[in-house]
């Protein structure tokens, strides 16, 4: 498993560099940004009692 995933990421830096690093960027951002959605209204609730 731990050499397919190797391979994979090794390939895939020769074959299309800036995929990769869009890739690494954007999964963090799609999971925080429903966290973060969701925290806003509460953090202004909050704040207006």
């Amino acid at each position: 498993m731990k050499e397919n995933f190797k391979y994979m990421i090794k390939n895939w830096l020769k074959w299309d560099r800036k995929s990769l690093i869009f890739f690494i960027i954007r999964v963090p951002a799609l999971v925080f940004q429903p966290i973060i959605t969701a925290y806003i209204p509460k953090a202004m609730i909050d704040c207006i009692e």
